[in-house]
């Protein structure tokens, strides 16, 4: 039987950490639609509080499904339970968490291909080409774009997940300046 306190930090963990995943999780899972509906306001609610006042007005079951769920996602990965895979796009070996690919939204591959086209569709859909910036977006626009990209970096944290936000976060800037010619170093200053 878990806690409450132990209950309310699964929910901000899952809320914080492994929201993408639990929610997948819950997408697939065996539970009704109604149960899966609950389950996905409660983890997706904009505020904390708001989703411990869904939490609490969940059914019982709901709730222990829920927690299951969570802790199946994020800590059976943390806890040595993770089982070697095989990616599809590139036949690497992972234990990780697996990414959803974004070619057919289904494909679970590993997380650096995951990364890899997530990169690939942020650097061909929406930022432009060199060209195409210069024609239109003037040099401040540019500018606002890098610093909030570089403000939505990381802390330098350790864990695998914040690195791989880091990551792409340098990479995104690096795409804007490689389409604008125009510095990170110039927005921040």
């Amino acid at each position: 039987m878990r806690t409450q306190e132990q209950q309310e930090k699964n929910l901000h963990i899952a809320r914080s950490y492994a929201g993408y995943d639990v929610t997948q999780a819950i997408r697939t899972s065996g539970y009704g639609e109604a149960d899966r509906e609950t389950m996905t306001r409660i983890i997706n609610a904009r505020y904390e509080k708001d989703a411990l006042r869904l939490y609490e007005e969940a059914d019982t079951a709901v709730r222990e499904y829920l927690q299951d769920i969570i802790e199946e996602t994020y800590y059976g990965k943390t806890q040595g339970k993770s089982e070697v895979r095989h990616c599809p796009k590139c036949g690497n070996a992972y234990t990780e968490e697996p990414a959803l690919s974004r070619e057919d939204g289904k494909t679970a591959i590993c997380p650096d291909c995951g990364t890899k086209e997530a990169i690939a569709a942020f650097e061909n859909s929406i930022i432009p080409k060199k060209w195409e910036a210069e024609k239109t977006l003037d040099r401040n626009t540019v500018l606002e774009i890098l610093k909030r990209i570089h403000e939505a970096g990381g802390a330098d944290a350790t864990d695998a997940w914040s690195q791989g936000w880091d990551a792409a976060i340098d990479e995104a800037i690096r795409i804007v300046e490689d389409a604008t010619g125009i510095s990170v170093a110039e927005a921040i200053d």
